[in-house]
């Protein structure tokens, strides 16, 4: 999936092609670079508004609530449904709109 997020923040659609363009030591120096200073995709956003809504949270919660953490306020884009469908139904989606999109520019 790595690649994948690069590809996007690159403005690169084939993740293939934009694999082809670099060198290996380019990619490990994006893992390396990701490492250190975190996700370079949208997870690092939703990250920050997790931090933001608990704090709101907390500020605003009153004397018996109880404090919270950031997790419990992030974004949940996996659900069982999403997990379940597998490779397969993300293959047939994209052929699906393949076809939809055939001839279009």
């Amino acid at each position: 999936m790595f690649a994948h997020h690069l590809a996007l923040r690159m403005g690169e659609i084939n993740v293939d092609r934009m694999l082809s363009k670099i060198t290996l030591e380019q990619l490990t120096d994006w893992l390396a670079y990701t490492s250190i200073v975190g996700p370079i995709d949208d997870r690092r956003g939703d990250s920050q508004v997790s931090f933001i809504r608990m704090d709101l949270y907390n500020i605003f919660r009153g004397n018996k609530s109880a404090k919270t953490n950031p997790e419990e306020f992030a974004l949940k884009w996996i659900t069982k449904e999403r997990t379940n469908r597998g490779w397969q139904h993300n293959k047939q989606m994209a052929y699906l709109i393949a076809g939809a999109t055939a001839g279009q520019k």
